[in-house]
């Protein structure tokens, strides 16, 4: 495992800055460093070329004092769109269009990649970097067509015009950001239109920027640092193609989304794997994985370095080829006055070179979670609301923190929820329903409105409008829990735009739960699980997934028991015991698993072992049937499969 360290370097204390860095990677196992130009906590905009050519001066200078160390040179342009708009003077507004958020005024000082001066200007900059010929060059993540301050867009000059182009009708910019909202008769065709341009753009300017980098400095590896699909889905990205045209003819570079800039508990931890496993689903290409460890704004009084050791842990889990670590504050502080970072990559070097051995050629298992980059296009804005364009994925990181490891490509058993039906084709969906497939109201609806309404085993009949709380009704898979109740958060579903539906079963059908009304009246069902005539094992789920209702002991039980029963539910290395204790599993063709179980709390649980699995502790020697993982931190277990004891209640270590 290689660490990258991220620096911000000021022009006038980068001598000294140098004499640290040079220091600390003698004490550490740093081996390469990528150098921004000072911004972020002084300026989140552009600066003038002028800066650059400072800047590209003393990169040079650093670089060759770095080769002499042995120490690799890279360089991250942090602003060339604009992470944040900034109020500036004029001397520091650049002449470029400038990005239109969703109040439709111009921002001070954030630009649109569309203008062809923009990415002249971009793609100089990188020219006058790459002649310091450094080893990798990453564009920052606000290289998109969102922002981070007024979030969605853009919705400038450039954009309406290009949108109505390809549309062959005019449309106003009120016209363009309402379609984003599922507003007008031709929302959807308006809202294609757009994100088409929306990935154009970005693809020309990110060939434009490839040539100028590799036209002087062809060895040097050229990358992007991404956002979470969800929001490239919003901008239309075909994350391949845009990967490769950077690249040019060198292997693809990205930075994924890796989470907890500060410390975080319960979901926000399962984040930090899911979002970096989910990008890499969805990248086809021969790809260079150098994560996200991010501490902002680098202080230890937002995040730990608990925090921060498990994040470089279960990055490396999740399959990282190297460690970005942007730990150290952008104001040039000096290095000894932050100790306390570099010993944290020093104590945690030994477990992570350990992992990363363990990790290499393992891949994800668990329940499918499967993604499509044209979700935003397909979904249908019930909520007529701008954040209702983003595609959404609540499982992701819910059902880890119920237990069930999840993986991000189709499996045995698999999760569709809302629109997200609509991204696959006929044959595509048939291959679900003939395995195991469990589906929220919203999906089953559309599944029954394109004929497949045999498969499913009920029939949507109209909405259930009243208050309502579900009740475990099927002893099977509720076990204990049976006939306790679990919130709908029915009123938060209505306000989404979505709802409640009543379905009608088929003979055969099971009710697994039930919706009852404020006095506990019968109303519906709210789980049905069916064996359709294909062999199929369909669960239908009348509730669209709210947190409120799932993030509770009993649903964690039920999901457990339920998804055990599913088709390849005896290889699920499903952890039960106490909550928040969240597996991710990963295995080869040989059957040889890696398992971490992370805490996702702050209190010390008790983990049951696997059934199925031979487990012993990478880190220590755990034994028996019961692991305890102590408060926000993670436990690692080298795993063979016991073919006899697949099938069979526990698991004998």
């Amino acid at each position: 495992m290689e660490y990258i360290l991220r620096v911000a370097v000021h022009e006038d204390a980068w001598r000294r800055q140098l004499t640290e860095l040079l220091s600390l990677f003698e004490r550490t196992p740093i081996r390469e460093v990528m150098l921004m130009e000072e911004s972020h906590k002084i300026l989140m905009s552009a600066f003038p070329r002028e800066k650059h050519l400072r800047m590209a001066a003393i990169y040079n200078e650093m670089a060759r004092a770095f080769e002499k160390a042995g120490i690799r040179f890279s360089i991250n342009l942090v602003t060339c769109v604009g992470h944040g708009d900034n109020a500036v003077p004029e001397r520091l507004r650049l002449p470029f269009t400038r990005f239109t958020g969703e109040e439709l005024e111009p921002s001070n000082a954030v630009y649109c990649i569309s203008d062809a001066a923009w990415v002249e200007y971009t793609a100089g900059i990188c020219a006058l970097y790459a002649e310091t010929k450094p080893t990798r060059l990453m564009l920052d993540d606000d290289f998109r067509s969102l922002n981070h301050t007024s979030r969605y867009g853009c919705f400038c000059e450039n954009h309406v015009r290009m949108t109505s182009e390809r549309l062959g009708f005019p449309v106003t910019k009120e016209q363009l950001r309402d379609a984003v909202c599922g507003i007008g008769s031709d929302a959807e065709k308006i809202k294609a239109a757009w994100l088409k341009v929306n990935f154009e753009v970005q693809l020309h300017a990110a060939k434009e920027i490839e040539r100028a980098i590799h036209t002087v400095s062809p060895k040097t590896q050229v990358g992007l640092m991404n956002s979470g699909e969800p929001a490239h889905s919003i901008q239309g990205r075909d994350m391949n193609e845009l990967l490769r045209a950077f690249a040019g003819e060198g292997q693809c570079l990205s930075r994924p989304l890796g989470g907890a800039y500060s410390d975080v508990l319960h979901r926000g931890i399962p984040a930090m794997i899911s979002g970096m496993s989910l990008s890499m689903a969805a990248v086809e290409e021969d790809t260079c994985w150098v994560s996200e460890v991010e501490n902002y704004p680098n202080s230890l009084y937002n995040k730990s370095i608990a925090l921060t050791k498990l994040q470089l842990q279960l990055h490396t889990l999740a399959g990282a080829d190297a460690l970005t670590l942007n730990l150290y504050d952008y104001l040039a502080t000096p290095l000894p006055l932050q100790e306390e970072y570099a010993r944290a990559v020093r104590e945690a070097d030994s477990s992570v070179q350990t992992l990363a051995q363990l990790r290499s050629g393992k891949h994800m298992r668990g329940v499918g979670l499967p993604w499509r980059k044209d979700a935003a296009e397909h979904r249908r804005n019930l909520s007529r609301t701008l954040d209702g364009a983003m595609p959404k994925r609540p499982l992701d990181d819910i059902l880890p923190l119920l237990g069930i490891p999840v993986q991000f490509t189709p499996a045995e058993t698999n999760v569709l929820l809302g629109d997200d039906v609509l991204c696959y084709t006929r044959h595509e969906l048939e291959e679900f329903l003939l395995g195991g497939l469990v589906l929220d109201n919203i999906a089953a609806e559309h599944l029954y409105d394109m004929g497949f309404g045999p498969f499913l085993g009920c029939t949507p009949v109209d909405r259930v409008e009243e208050p309502c709380v579900e009740e475990i009704t099927c002893r099977e898979f509720g076990g204990e829990w049976t006939g306790t109740l679990i919130c709908t958060d029915w009123d938060a579903v209505r306000r989404s735009g979505e709802w409640i539906t009543r379905f009608v079963p088929v003979p055969g059908a099971v009710e697994i739960c039930r919706l009852l009304d404020e006095e506990k009246r019968y109303l519906a069902p709210s789980m049905l699980l069916y064996n359709n005539a294909k062999g199929g094992k369909i669960c239908v789920m009348a509730v669209p997934v709210q947190e409120c209702g799932w993030l509770c002991r009993g649903r964690a039980v039920l999901m457990q028991k339920l998804f055990g029963a599913m088709p390849g539910g005896s290889l699920l290395p499903v952890v039960g015991g106490d909550m928040n204790l969240a597996p991710f599993y990963y295995e080869d063709a040989d059957g040889e698993g890696l398992l971490g179980i992370v805490n996702c709390g702050l209190d010390g649980a008790q983990a049951t072992a696997p059934r199925g699995l031979y487990c012993t502790e990478v880190f220590g020697n755990d034994d028996g049937g019961m692991f305890h993982i102590p408060p926000v931190s993670a436990k690692f277990y080298r795993c063979r499969r016991n073919d006899r004891q697949m099938v069979a209640e526990g698991t004998e270590k």
